[in-house]
């Protein structure tokens, strides 16, 4: 099978194939595909969505993994470079993950990467050390802090 598959794929979409690195598994063994799982459980809100499908695609955990990471070292309590560049690195890696894993996130792991994202950045603005200025110049006239 993998022999017809490889020719095929060389053949007609001019594509090179490592044959070394190709091989052909159960879609349920737990392999990483190109950054993917695939399972047959999901949750109700996932299910949902597609009803009909038997096996749904997932960013493998890895992955997930490398997003955090990526993403911590982005989103840094320093604030390297200004808020507006830690945005726009923000915006363009977030942009690019989610245009390769669009339709293949479970809907809690999009919401706790979410809330994971918005602490790091509160935390960004409150910084120990200014968290004194911003009261006081959100609520100037609050008792004991204009004091």
């Amino acid at each position: 099978m993998l022999e017809s598959v490889a020719k095929f794929i060389e053949a007609r979409l001019f594509l090179k194939v490592n044959k070394a690195r190709t091989k052909i598994v159960s879609a349920g063994s737990g392999s990483q595909l190109p950054g993917f799982t695939f399972a047959t459980r999901a949750g109700p809100k996932r299910r949902r969505g597609h009803p009909r499908r038997k096996w749904l695609a997932n960013a493998h955990p890895r992955k997930l993994a490398k997003l955090r990471a990526v993403l911590a070292e982005t989103l840094d309590r320093r604030g390297r470079g200004g808020f507006r560049k830690v945005q726009e690195d923000l915006k363009q890696k977030l942009a690019g993950w989610c245009a390769y894993f669009h339709g293949c996130m479970p809907p809690t792991a999009m919401e706790g990467i979410d809330m994971w994202i918005r602490r790091r950045i509160r935390q960004m603005h409150w910084k120990p050390g200014k968290r004194l200025a911003e009261i006081r110049k959100r609520r100037p006239k609050a008792p004991g802090i204009g004091e």
